[in-house]
């Protein structure tokens, strides 16, 4: 399938209680037939697709399916923020004739063993400078990438480590007894299954541990390298 051509992302027409006002996406895609454009998409930028449930988009769908002239391709808008959901709706628009989805790239959880990567990136640094240092960088990767990224050190109950707090960040410190590598893992297991997770560590245990529970793993001199990109 090539595309070419405009395909613009229509709105969704509401009546005076909040419903989806058929009659309207009739006429407009109607009147959208008798031009130039190439196909429609529905559920895109413009059409309200986070203010709708799964079963309206779906009735928004089928009357634009319905309505639309044979030679104007669909193209259906079925990202959401679970990747399960989001192949589901995908699915069922494929069934009503839609031959191409626009999705969101989903949600992506970075757990940072802290001190793993601090020491390989700072090794003359003190304590404290390698975590102010990883902070303000992780601070930086997550304003780029715009995912959520959570830092793991050792030592909450240590003499002189003091809270850091970092706009976008979130820092976590093992209790007392606690070794920041089982935290990690444990980040891990606490995320939701659709919700994918790669966790930044040279550590041996700490890489065996998180793929056991289904996380992708980056060693710290990788995750480096990716930063500084």
């Amino acid at each position: 399938m090539k595309l070419q051509g405009i395909y613009p992302p229509i709105t969704t027409p509401f009546d005076h209680a909040g419903n989806i006002y058929t009659s309207k996406v009739e006429h407009n895609i109607e009147k959208w037939n008798r031009t130039k454009l190439s196909g429609y998409v529905v559920m895109g930028s413009t059409g309200e697709s986070v203010m709708l449930t799964p079963e309206e988009k779906c009735t928004m769908w089928e009357l634009v399916a319905k309505h639309a002239a044979s030679d104007k391709l669909l193209i259906a808008g079925t990202g959401v923020e679970s990747v399960r959901e989001t192949v589901c709706l995908t699915n069922r628009a494929a069934e009503m004739g839609y031959k191409a989805a626009m999705v969101r790239t989903p949600g992506v959880a970075v757990i940072v063993d802290g001190y793993n990567v601090s020491m390989l990136a700072w090794p003359d640094a003190s304590a404290a400078e390698q975590r102010e240092r990883l902070c303000d960088a992780l601070v930086e990767f997550q304003l780029r990438v715009r995912c959520e990224v959570t830092v793991v050190f050792d030592g909450a109950e240590v003499p002189g480590v003091r809270p850091l707090r970092r706009r976008g960040l979130r820092i976590v410190f093992s209790a007392a007894g606690q070794e920041a590598d089982d935290v990690v893992v444990d980040e891990v297991m606490f995320r939701p299954d659709d919700v994918p997770v790669i966790v930044v560590s040279s550590d041996r245990e700490v890489e065996a541990g998180a793929e056991v529970e289904g996380a992708a793993v980056l060693t710290a001199d990788e995750f480096l390298h990716l930063m500084r990109r």
